[in-house]
């Protein structure tokens, strides 16, 4: 979504940590499988009985391997490293709603995803459906934490985004003036380097801050500490 290009090698390098990880727990199943037959052969155990068993515990597996909740920060990654489609916006709202936490900034990020599930559905009906409801979601969490810049970018990037005629870009001064009279929070909300980073630069090519605010945005850059 937001199309952040640095440290894009890490996260790579992370999924394929996980491709090996899914390869190797299937390799024990199998292993186990094999086991279990060869003891059936030796126990006179009808193969398909030992078949249906070992089909149940697959499957079982594979359920509590798609159970695993995912975090706020998976969440982060997900929305500002991610190429997206229709598919994969769907997917990440079902992912967010799993976090099952009331809290404003999960709301604005399933928000900010039914806002991409927008942008990529050829229906009308269920564009303008998502588009609504996904703006619904970020006014929502602004109104539950409106001192929260991360929400309130979420809003302000997207409404910078949306085309005007739509008639829906009517906070981006008001949010603008929240972040910048709130940026030395950036550090408190548990977002990484790269993404704070973002959200300053994002501001400045926005064009919607004067030449001061940009002056005042590059002088906190300067003073950013981040420990990752």
């Amino acid at each position: 979504m937001m199309n952040i290009k640095k440290s894009t090698s890490n996260k790579t390098k992370k999924l394929s940590v996980s491709t090996k990880n899914e390869r190797y727990e299937w390799s024990i199943m199998f292993t186990i499988f094999v086991a279990l037959l060869r003891r059936a052969n030796i126990m006179n155990i009808k193969p398909i009985i030992l078949i249906s068993l070992s089909l149940a515990i697959v499957c079982m597996s594979s359920v509590n391997a798609h159970a695993q909740v995912i975090t706020i920060n998976d969440v982060r990654n997900k929305v500002f490293y991610s190429d997206f489609n229709l598919e994969k916006s769907i997917s990440l709202i079902h992912e967010i709603n799993t976090l099952n936490i009331a809290e404003p900034v999960v709301k604005a990020y399933e928000g900010a995803t039914e806002m991409l599930a927008a942008k990529y559905s050829w229906n009308p009906v269920s564009k303008w459906a998502y588009l609504k409801g996904g703006i619904g979601k970020i006014n929502e969490a602004v109104t539950s934490d409106e001192l929260n810049i991360e929400i309130r970018f979420l809003r302000f990037y997207i409404e910078n985004s949306l085309p005007h005629y739509l008639g829906l870009s009517k906070n981006t001064d008001t949010d603008k003036k929240v972040i910048l009279d709130n940026i030395g929070t950036i550090n408190q909300l548990g977002i990484s380097k790269d993404i704070a980073l973002f959200i300053n630069q994002y501001m400045i090519d926005s064009g919607k801050c004067s030449s001061e605010e940009i002056t005042s945005i590059n002088e906190y850059m300067a003073k950013l500490n981040f420990t990752d």
